[in-house]
């Protein structure tokens, strides 16, 4: 198992307020696994997400798993378990799909 060295303060609006995520890399297993940490600058708490890749015959399942969303401030509405779920459908299920049938180059889906 390789251990990275990566951090990175990602800004994101959500509901017109901007929100820095401080992501780091936890866990890397080349070409089958990527966790990292996330957190909200100001903010308490903390979740991890975890992309896992199964072979699949010719093609590749990937699983994401995101707990601890129950320790961000359950006070603001925007930390709801719900966006994440909204958002990681938007991401896996249009972005991610467009950008593998290169419908967009990552650049494009960034700015989404």
């Amino acid at each position: 198992m390789q251990k990275p060295d990566l951090n990175l303060n990602l800004p994101v609006e959500s509901h017109e307020k901007q929100y820095v995520h401080l992501c780091e890399v936890t866990d890397v297993i080349h070409g089958k696994l990527l966790t990292y940490s996330w957190s909200y600058k100001g903010y308490a708490g903390i979740s991890y997400v975890t992309f896992e890749l199964f072979p699949q015959g010719s093609k590749t399942l990937l699983k994401l798993t995101h707990p601890g969303l129950e320790t961000f401030p359950e006070s603001n509405p925007d930390f709801n378990a719900v966006n994440f779920v909204q958002g990681w459908d938007s991401i896996i299920n249009r972005s991610l799909s467009a950008y593998l049938n290169n419908s967009f180059t990552a650049s494009e889906i960034l700015k989404d």
